[in-house]
């Protein structure tokens, strides 16, 4: 997903103070709000007036939702919902009155701020500095104030007031100090109750007492790294839980960059390594037990029902899509519209800890407001370091949710445009994660696919933080009419609300955060140029005439076939057929690719593996048709468009049943693709290896693994006679061991001696595209060619499993099981040898006797992956039951049809296999070689 935004360059006020004037903010172009910012800022006089002190006020009050929007951006409209104290209702809809009682509001926010200042005084800062400074072994004789001051404009931050003491310190050596510190203060007007209710400033005093000082002491260990970008300040004093003094960031010369305008590359890059390093001391902190987590537990956002709130920012949205953007942009105005019944549920379970995977400390609000620099010159070109200063939503979680609020807020309009820096962001943050890990002495096995892979899962919260706190920044930037929007919202309201920053066009138009393929002319030109590239110049295509578009949603992708008609240079008619992978845009489909990583992976096969084997093709002189479709376009975690076969290609049913030609074409081809992802192996140019590792997530792998075998045992037992009971029962007694003896296996590719290959994973013979004649005069029985598409189960390890996936991934298994042996030493053998010569592999070689013993090793995944290849052959539905396939995913628990297993075709097709796997003792109580002859032969390997 990219999410893209743009700032108002600048807005006209004509007629209505808070209306915007559209044509300009269509400029789609960065600009200054520093006089905005500057005037936001700038009231510390008392001489102001009445008039002028509310004016600013009421700006500053649009402010305060930012501050608590944690992990789903809470606004301050859903504050101002949830304390029914305040007076609003339908009085408050008649212009005179809503002005005057906003205005009384925002005075009553005024006063107490003004009274609190008064218990400020000389006598508590030396009682404060000089139990810090005695600590560094220097003591104070007094504290002069020089200026008690606001920090910001009270209402900025809406869990607490800040404030900013100037002193100057006397020390009994003679020598003066002039120092300042801030002030943090838990409100004492009517948000009390709110930031009570959540426990926003118990939080943040729970992060500087315990959590931050554990950091701090922990990270004295290397002193290397120890001042370095450190992004939490030092806390010099706290009362439970109302106060906080902590180091003022002025004073450390740490400032604030534009709100408006956004971080460059150089400052996000010191932000996310700050973050990075935050991120990894957190995780030391849980796994070495340092500091209890519990006060962390839930967010804010977590702590509160925002079902209706959510369904009406997103009908808002909606609506102003609908009002300024006209019938192309129906999708997705009706995209956002449909998602509003279910964004608040979506987000709660996306959101919800899981235990199994890699867990920290987070932020809460790793955003520009909460962000100051440090630089190396005094020109602030350099960033150096960061701090922030608020932590009201620390909690225990993903590392992803911090950086999907700091993408999709923070970084300047042509960076959160650009799909590459943005690509560069992540994948810098997710680099210094894993080293700052590794140099704390984190034990656990954490990855950067792992963090990858869980961005990506977290990708629609990053689209709500986006039109949360966009739309709240450019709703800041208008007249102070519209900030009522805030108060207008109340339990007997109409239900709707107009949020004038998600009404702005230019944040509209380029908003929109789900890349999906979009067949429009720039893509057409792609495709043209990719076409003509390798052909004389009469047989190019001149032009496109017309475009065939067909969908389909019932596979884990959004597929789209698309057929292209134009004309070639010569004058002759001219079709062309695409197909088109998307990533689902929501749902369980979704998040089925993204934790599985299935789509990451066919996205690099495409972009990187398959280009190297074609490389590898030219360089031993080998013209032949490649073993894999051509892509056209791609982008990752998006789509995949790749160019579907010509005349006589075709991808056959589940009725295909190969025949002994069938098989010896396939061992042929697939020694050659082995032999091709050997040398890549080998030369350490497949891409991702950690992603690779595996052929599926092992867990859920072997609980699949694990139910199927369940199931035959009960189905063995009860309908095929007595002569099977024994084979029941060894069914049976190796359910528990399953999971442990396949990790066994796939661990193999580790071991120093191995000899690995690039697997292609699942051999399923309806979903290859099959080649059984070039003309209409020559048709043969049986295909003469094909070619892999589907890449998602690819993985690096020994070439038996592929091997095991063509064998038995057919009902045939009495014709299999005939030619096993033929087809290994005969067919796959010799031409694995010969490829192996011809694409230059230098690496150990693989002898017969060893493939036969890595084969026999490997039968118990053999026989397993056939139970449930012919299973889902026999039952052959026509689409899948993603609601059974979701609980599944969720709870761990299967709910398999058994009926395919009772059909006459799986008995006929398992019992010859199952026959085998009794003679070889599969299933038995020996070791993983099974038999006498498995011993024998591993020691034949061994002299091999």
């Amino acid at each position: 997903m990219i999410l893209i935004a743009i700032r108002p360059e600048s807005e006209s006020h004509s007629g209505n103070p808070g209306q915007h004037n559209f044509e300009q903010l269509t400029a789609l172009k960065t600009v200054n709000f520093e006089s905005i910012r500057g005037h936001l800022t700038s009231v510390e006089s008392p001489e102001d007036t009445f008039e002028e002190q509310t004016s600013l006020l009421s700006s500053s009050v649009l402010e305060w939702g930012s501050t608590i929007s944690g992990i789903f951006g809470v606004t301050g409209q859903e504050i101002f919902t949830a304390d029914r104290s305040f007076p609003v209702g339908s009085a408050v809809q008649f212009p005179l009155l809503k002005i005057m009682w906003f205005r009384l509001s925002l005075l009553a926010f005024a006063i107490p701020g003004i009274i609190a200042m008064s218990d400020i005084d000389e006598k508590f800062l030396q009682e404060v500095m000089t139990r810090e400074l005695a600590k560094e072994g220097l003591q104070v004789e007094r504290v002069k104030l020089l200026k008690l001051s606001p920090f910001d404009t009270v209402g900025t931050v809406f869990g607490s007031d800040r404030r900013r003491a100037e002193m100057e310190i006397f020390f009994k050596s003679g020598e003066t100090l002039k120092k300042s510190l801030i002030i943090v203060d838990i409100p004492t007007d009517e948000r009390a109750d709110i930031i009570n209710k959540l426990g926003l400033f118990e939080r943040e005093i729970n992060m500087y007492k315990h959590m931050l000082p554990a950091m701090d002491k922990y990270l004295h260990k290397f002193q290397d790294d120890y001042l370095r970008n450190k992004m939490w300040l030092k806390a010099y004093d706290m009362k439970e839980f109302t106060r906080l003094i902590i180091q003022d960031v002025d004073y450390l010369k740490y400032y604030k960059k534009n709100t408006y305008e956004g971080l460059d590359m150089e400052h996000s890059k010191i932000a996310l390594d700050a973050l990075a390093k935050f991120h990894a001391l957190g995780a030391i902190m849980k796994e070495k037990n340092i500091v209890d987590m519990k006060p962390f537990d839930l967010s804010v956002g977590q702590k509160v029902d925002r079902t209706e709130w959510y369904a009406k920012i997103f009908q808002q949205f909606a609506k102003s899509i609908r009002s300024h953007w006209g019938a192309e942009w129906e999708p997705t105005a009706k995209y956002f519209e449909e998602k509003s019944s279910t964004i608040f549920h979506e987000l709660t379970e996306m959101s919800k800890k899981d235990v199994s995977k890699f867990n920290t400390i987070l932020s809460g609000y790793f955003y520009i407001d909460n962000m100051y620099f440090k630089y190396g010159s005094a020109e602030h070109k350099d960033p150096i370091g960061l701090k922030t200063m608020i932590f009201q939503n620390a909690f225990f979680n993903s590392p992803a949710l911090d950086l999907q609020m700091f993408m999709n807020t923070s970084p300047e309009p042509e960076l959160m445009i650009d799909e590459a820096r943005r690509d560069e962001l992540v994948h810098f943050y997710a680099q210094k994660l894993i080293e700052y890990l590794k140099k704390y002495g984190y034990q656990k096995n954490f990855t950067v696919e792992d963090f990858l892979l869980e961005y990506r899962r977290t990708e629609l919260l990053g689209l709500t933080n986006a039109i949360s706190f966009l739309g709240d920044l450019y709703q800041r930037n208008s007249d102070t009419e519209v900030a009522d929007v805030y108060f207008v919202e109340s339990e007997n309201s109409k239900g709707d609300f107009t949020q004038k920053g998600l009404t702005n066009p230019a944040f509209i138009k380029l908003f929109f955060g789900i890349d999906s393929i979009q067949v429009d002319s720039v893509f057409l030109d792609r495709v043209q140029e990719a076409y003509n590239s390798d052909l004389p110049c009469s047989r190019r295509v001149v032009r496109v005439n017309h475009v065939d578009v067909d969908k389909q949603e019932d596979s884990i992708y959004d597929v789209s076939n698309i057929t292209l008609h134009g004309e070639l240079q010569n004058g002759d008619k001219w079709n062309f057929s695409l197909r088109a992978l998307e990533v689902a845009p929501d749902g369980f489909r979704r998040t089925l690719a993204q934790e599985t990583g299935i789509f990451d992976k066919l996205y690099l096969v495409h972009t990187q593996v398959l280009p190297k084997m074609k490389d590898l093709m030219k360089a031993a002189g080998d013209w032949s048709e490649t073993l894999f479709l051509d892509s056209i376009e791609a982008k990752n975690g998006s789509y995949l468009v790749f160019r579907t076969p010509g005349f006589g290609w075709s991808q056959p049913g589940v009725e295909l049943v190969p025949g002994f030609p069938d098989l010896v074409m396939a061992f042929r081809n697939l020694a050659k693709w082995h032999a091709m992802g050997a040398v890549l192996v080998e030369k350490d140019q497949i891409p991702g290896k950690e992603l690779f590792a595996e052929r599926l997530p092992m867990k859920r792998m072997n609980q699949s693994f694990t139910h199927f075998l369940k199931m035959l045992a009960e189905v063995v037992r009860s309908t095929w006679g007595r002569k099977w009971n024994r084979l029941a029962e060894q069914l049976k007694d190796s359910v528990p061991q399953i999971d442990g003896k396949i990790r066994t296996i796939f661990n193999r590719s580790t071991e120093q001696d191995a000899f690995n290959v690039f697997n292609f994973g699942d051999f399923h013979w309806p979903d290859l595209w099959l080649n059984y004649g070039v003309s209409d005069a020559y048709v043969t029985e049986h295909p003469i060619a094909f070619k892999f598409s589907s890449f998602e189960t690819s993985h690096i390890n020994t070439p038996a499993t592929d091997l095991h996936h063509v064998t038995y991934s057919t009902l045939n298994t009495k014709t299999v099981l005939k030619h096993k042996d033929y087809l290994v030493e005969e067919v796959y053998y010799p031409a694995l040898v010969r490829y192996l010569s011809k694409f230059g592999y230098g690496g150990r070689p693989l002898t017969l006797a060893r493939l036969k013993d890595e084969l026999r090793r490997t039968e118990l995944y053999a026989i397993l992956t056939c139970i449930m290849r012919v299973q889902a052959e026999i039952e052959a539905k026509e689409s899948d039951d993603w609601a059974a396939l979701e609980k599944t995913w969720t709870t761990g628990e299967h709910k398999t049809n058994m009926n395919a297993m009772h059909h006459r075709r799986f008995t006929d097709a398992m019992k010859p296999v199952m026959e085998y796997a009794k003679d070889r003792n599969i299933f038995g109580k020996g070791d993983e070689s099974g038999s006498d002859e498995d011993s024998n032969s591993k020691s034949e390997s061994e002299s091999d």
